[in-house]
């Protein structure tokens, strides 16, 4: 009974001061509304690549490793934090600097814009920079999935950061598996031109000699010397056009091979412009401005009865 006759104060003290209860409310409400208008708008952007496992996994293990992480046994649970380093983020930097030049230039075509800020509209967005930094990023694995989310107060920039990280990590990768089949067009590509200098000019040392010696006019005129020389001349023409021919041939077949070689990176999903930023919520700012205005209100209405009643 006695319990009774207490929730029906308590019910009285609220009912008597709504005033109080509703002046809190609202006063919370609205304060949160102005914090809310102060705040920057934060932005989300995601980008989703496959990694391949099987006969990827070591080599991505060696990856990590060589970053400093120790991923054992084929577990990719850390190959997230790869993304993390200090090599990756700079050549994200770069690239968003690059991007940034291209932007202010208007040379970013349209292949260009959707592979950078994904397939959501063609607006042209100012400048990107980076001296604030690239936002905040997390990269966590889900299955075969890494998946990188970049927040920024610019939603270009966060679209434009989450698809760098991939394009990074991607190059961070061909850098680390550096192949036979790379090294060897690497020197395929040097020696190609040595060679084909060096056949060149027996060719021009042939016309040389062809010139001088009268060849197409008195054939009597060429000297033993000369027939010596032209000989030696042809011999070395037909070894180093061999030795151009086999080098071509081979560099061919180098790019097959490299052609052959999969990325464990499989871009899935590529981040686009966010539509809405995911910070601030106004709807749910007010909201909780409000109910704590009304746990004040609710205060202040109990504590007005009790000093009241002194």
């Amino acid at each position: 009974m006695e319990d009774e006759i207490n929730i029906r104060e308590y019910v009285d003290i609220v009912l008597k001061g709504w005033k109080i209860i509703a002046a809190a409310t609202a006063i919370f409400a609205v304060g949160a509304y102005l914090i809310t208008l102060t705040m920057k708008p934060v932005y989300e952007s995601s980008s989703m690549i496959l990694i391949r496992g099987g006969g990827s996994s070591s080599g991505l293990s060696a990856l990590a490793a060589a970053a400093g992480f120790n991923v054992g046994g084929g577990d990719l649970g850390q190959f997230g934090e790869l993304v993390k380093t200090k090599k990756v983020q700079k050549s994200v930097e770069q690239n968003i600097d690059t991007l940034s030049d291209l932007l202010q230039s208007r040379n970013l075509t349209k292949q260009a814009y959707e592979k950078v800020f994904g397939k959501r509209d063609m607006t042209a967005p100012g400048p990107l920079s980076t001296k604030e930094g690239l936002g905040k990023m997390e990269a966590k694995i889900v299955g075969s999935f890494l998946i990188i989310t970049v927040e920024n107060n610019n939603p270009y920039l966060a679209a434009a950061a989450a698809n760098a990280y991939v394009d990074a990590l991607a190059d961070y990768w061909n850098k680390l598996n550096y192949t036979e089949s790379r090294k060897k067009k690497e020197y395929l590509e040097m020696q190609i031109p040595i060679s084909e200098a060096s056949l060149r000019k027996v060719e021009d040392e042939i016309k040389d000699l062809t010139y001088l010696s009268g060849i197409g006019g008195d054939a009597g005129t060429k000297t033993s010397d000369q027939s010596i020389e032209m000989t030696r001349l042809k011999s070395e023409f037909e070894i180093q056009n061999s030795v151009y021919s086999m080098l071509r041939r081979e560099y061919e077949i180098t790019k097959l091979e490299l052609a052959k070689e999969i990325s464990p990176f499989s871009d899935i999903e590529k981040a686009v412009v966010p539509s809405a930023p995911i910070r601030p919520n106004k709807k749910n700012n007010i909201a909780v401005g409000a109910a704590l205005g009304l746990f004040a209100g609710v205060f202040l209405a109990f504590a007005a009865k009790f000093f009241g009643n002194k």
